[in-house]
């Protein structure tokens, strides 16, 4: 079972030029009612940072990769808090964002909106002890992220724009 509605990769030209080139957007919509997030990925697609998108649409639930190599692990954190370089990475992701769902808002299927598929629910007590009391660490549906890491190939996530390039995923540590 997969959560994925749709996907859409954005390139983002930034306006003076980085040594590291131009950051790429990836926009993954669900079917399920995750939310929305803003992940930040180094150049192979490895997660750095998760930030809010502060997207237009409140009614589409989605996470959007910016895969940049310009990304150092040491300081992503400052990407939101005013970090120059960074900010205008952010801007141009999100005003890509709201330009990608103002544009599609016509046309989106049903279900993007109601959370509703033909695809039968997955029980909240899939995977786990149901008689063990319930841990409060966080959110009650799985995080958008670990949904993409849980696809149907069982395997990390590589964003389209990368895998296209020819860069193979990672083998899961351990």
């Amino acid at each position: 079972m997969t959560f994925e509605a749709g996907r859409n990769t954005i390139e983002l030209e930034l306006d003076r030029p980085h040594p590291a080139g131009d950051p790429a957007l990836e926009i993954v919509e669900w079917s399920a009612k995750f939310g929305s997030e803003l992940v930040l990925c180094d150049g192979e697609g490895v997660p750095l940072a998760s930030l809010p998108t502060r997207a237009a649409t409140q009614d589409a639930d989605f996470t959007a990769f910016v895969g940049w190599a310009g990304f150092d692990p040491a300081d992503v954190h400052l990407a939101d808090a005013g970090h120059e370089t960074y900010q205008r990475v952010l801007t141009k992701a999100r005003a890509a964002i709201d330009r990608h769902f103002a544009g599609r808002a016509p046309e989106r299927p049903a279900h993007a909106a109601t959370g509703r598929t033909s695809e039968p629910p997955v029980p909240r007590s899939a995977g786990r002890d149901v008689t063990a009391p319930a841990r409060r660490v966080g959110a009650a549906m799985p995080r958008p992220l670990g949904a993409v890491l849980a696809s149907d190939e069982q395997r990390p996530h590589v964003p389209a724009h990368l895998s296209q390039a020819g860069v193979p995923p990672r083998a899961p540590a351990g």
